[in-house]
């Protein structure tokens, strides 16, 4: 359910930016329809360029999320590397602490991490 949360960010983006382009069109017709066509078409217009606006900071954090998630597994990458070179198991047990403690590595991962050494 929260796998790829910054994909899911922006369809839900995207599916809002066309929910209310709809509802413009439809406001826009419906006003045409009652005489008011001047209104009904700067309505249309109004609402397609609000809601495709309103939208941007949905899917611009989406796609910031989608980035940390990228940039995070960079970072674990390098963390793998860095254990290879690293000889002892304190060495690398000490290593793991300043990531765990960077953030890169959760609680969990930490433990999980270290009992494998231990192993």
């Amino acid at each position: 359910m929260f796998k790829s949360i910054g994909g899911k960010i922006k369809t839900l983006a995207g599916a809002i930016t066309c929910i209310e382009i709809i509802l413009s069109i439809v406001l826009g017709i419906i006003l045409m329809t009652n005489d008011l066509v001047l209104v009904g078409v700067l309505a249309i217009l109004v609402g397609f360029l609000f809601s495709w606006v309103s939208t941007f900071i949905l899917y611009g954090f989406g796609q910031m999320v989608e980035n940390s998630d990228k940039l995070v597994a960079v970072e674990r990458m390098k963390l793998d590397a860095k254990m290879e070179e690293l000889g002892t198991k304190a060495d690398k047990a000490d290593e793991l602490a300043k990531w765990n403690k960077a953030g890169f590595l959760t609680d969990d991962e930490f433990e999980k991490r270290i009992d494998e050494l231990t192993e």
